[in-house]
């Protein structure tokens, strides 16, 4: 006699860890259609730790001390980086980076960077869509990304 089985799982939280969640979403011209890569880092700092008067950045350091993820963006993708204690109940910037093909040595731009408030350990924020900037010659200044509000950002 066969049996009928349901399954039900609530999400339980980990307490070891805080979610970041957002969604990145690309400029909408046609000339950005095909995608293109993006560095997004995670740091406890406002500012990344820089090279070269700000023309690369320690990698190692924002991996060892924040996270460090590589994306190749089309259209819009939502991402979620996974807090461990050294990042969680802390302040938090995210910086996205693109690679500067301008330059004749490896070289980023910062597109825009975000100040995040701390997350408490088993708790999750969803930032709202972060539509990127186009990408910009090296000489002007980093955009803060466009319609974050200081309740929004909490």
């Amino acid at each position: 006699m066969p049996y009928a089985f349901r399954v039900v799982m609530t999400r339980r939280h980990n307490r070891d860890t805080a979610l970041l969640a957002l969604e990145l979403e690309t400029p909408t011209t046609s000339a950005d259609a095909m995608g293109y890569s993006v560095k997004l880092a995670v740091t406890t700092t406002p500012e990344l730790p820089w090279y070269e008067a700000r023309r690369t950045f320690n990698e190692y350091a924002v991996a060892n001390d924040g996270c460090l993820r590589d994306l190749y963006l089309s259209k819009s993708q939502p991402v979620v980086f996974e807090l461990d204690r050294k990042l969680a109940d802390r302040p938090l910037t995210l910086h996205v980076l693109q690679r500067d093909y301008s330059q004749s040595d490896e070289a980023w731009l910062e597109l825009a960077s975000v100040a995040i408030d701390p997350i408490s350990l088993g708790g999750e924020r969803t930032l709202p869509k972060l539509i990127l900037p186009q990408g910009r010659s090296s000489g002007g200044q980093t955009p803060t990304a466009a319609g974050f509000s200081e309740t929004e950002r909490r």
